[in-house]
């Protein structure tokens, strides 16, 4: 067995998602030949702490010191485990300097990974981002140990929308910095085709296949077992913060269209950070009274409560095209419902081709609506609104995108024994 050094600034029990991904890489590795060595940030204060087993395999190992032990976390925008409603800020001026405001941490992080690589006897090293500045940890760690690199972004650097506030200096220099990180890694991944093509057209000098898109996942082993029973009113579900361009505005537009008697019947349960934006317009559209929202929830209750919607709500970030939501994955898990708020993307080509639920544009408030209305009559009769396609959804299981970042790590490393 091969061992794969993973540099993830984020794990849990961190309720952050960006962990999941990493986790559930490690999770199912080492059924495809190779051992997972994860290095990570030290666990969260108890009150942040997700109590979902991590049930990782036995030849795994995590080392929690991505950051110096004496380093406090500042509370972020997006915390999900409070409970308090947020003021949106004007994103992407608060960075200015290349790559992030983690960067000088993320050298000393580099070093230490390299240590761990040599400890470990790493084959190679997969740097999973964000934050960015975990990909110059990885580049850092690959050029001390001659190791091949595999850089992983959840989101996109250069093309991401948050860079279109900051000076276009800032947003040079970093695309420079990328640029260089991309062409000194062996494989680039992103978890959509849309943002793979995009980088694909933006960098035309990389090799074929040096940029390759694995998507985000969920795990089946928390797959709820039967059916979950319904709140009493109609139930609306998101799970996750809202924040940057995501909003509940078009939800809460189109359940105020609705008539008083529908309007009653319903409820929308928002389980993490919620806008004061989005609280206000709810009283300013007289639905208060439907809008309810929790802190972050354990992972394992969260997916109960996403089985026993009516609808799980999915908000795309505004107009953006290059970004798959990663709640998108547990919601085809649990099989109820998704409205699908989005414009025309990758993203509703999967609810499409999943039969997993439908989708209205953000400013559609009439098809937002009727899809709320027909989840309220597949209640009152009893027939199902979706009738998912079970094969299609099973490759979006961690099982299958662990199988194919194996064969990318297959691929830079050579066979077994080379």
């Amino acid at each position: 067995m091969r061992t794969v050094l993973i540099i993830s600034r984020y794990f849990p029990p961190r309720f952050d998602v960006g962990g999941k991904r990493a986790w559930r890489f490690a999770r199912y590795l080492p059924a495809h030949g190779w051992r997972p060595v994860v290095m990570t940030s030290k666990e969260p204060p108890e009150d942040r702490r997700d109590p979902t087993p991590l049930n990782l395999p036995a030849e795994a190992l995590v080392f929690r010191d991505y950051m110096p032990h004496d380093h406090q976390d500042t509370a972020r925008m997006s915390e999900p485990t409070s409970a308090r409603p947020v003021r949106k800020r004007r994103e992407g001026r608060k960075i200015v300097w290349p790559v992030d405001g983690e960067a000088r941490l993320a050298i000393a992080a580099g070093f230490r990974a390299a240590r761990h690589a040599r400890e470990v006897g790493a084959d190679v090293i997969f740097a999973t981002s964000s934050p960015y500045s975990v990909l110059l940890a990885g580049t850092i760690a690959a050029a001390l140990t001659r190791l091949p690199l595999v850089l992983d972004l959840r989101d996109p650097w250069s093309l991401n929308y948050l860079s279109a506030n900051r000076p276009n200096w800032a947003r040079r220099l970093d695309a420079g910095v990328e640029h260089h990180f991309f062409r000194r890694a062996d494989k680039v991944l992103l978890t959509c085709a849309s943002a793979a093509n995009a980088y694909r057209a933006r960098y035309p000098d990389l090799p074929a296949g040096h940029i390759q898109s694995i998507t985000n996942s969920f795990d089946p082993v928390f797959a709820p077992a039967g059916a979950s029973p319904r709140p009493q009113k109609v139930r609306l579900l998101h799970f996750g913060s809202v924040y940057g361009k995501r909003t509940l505005r078009p939800v809460l537009e189109a359940i105020a269209s609705l008539p008083d008697e529908v309007r009653d019947g319903l409820e929308l349960l928002n389980l993490g950070r919620v806008s004061e934006e989005d609280v206000a317009l709810a009283a300013s559209l007289g639905v208060s009274e439907q809008l309810r929202w929790r802190g972050a929830v354990p992972y394992a209750e969260g997916v109960e409560l996403l089985a026993a919607a009516d609808l799980q709500v999915l908000l795309a970030y505004g107009d953006e095209t290059l970004f798959l939501p990663a709640k998108l994955f547990d919601y085809l898990m649990t099989g109820a419902p998704i409205l699908c708020v989005s414009e025309p993307s990758e993203l509703t080509e999967i609810i499409e081709e999943t039969r997993a639920g439908r989708w209205a544009r953000a400013t559609d408030v009439v098809g937002v609506a009727s899809i709320i209305r027909a989840a309220v009559d597949a209640r009152r009769t009893g027939t199902p609104l979706t009738n998912p396609e079970t094969s299609a959804i099973s490759r979006y299981a961690a099982p299958a995108t662990t199988r194919a970042l194996a064969r990318v790590l297959d691929e830079v490393c050579g066979p077994p024994g080379t």
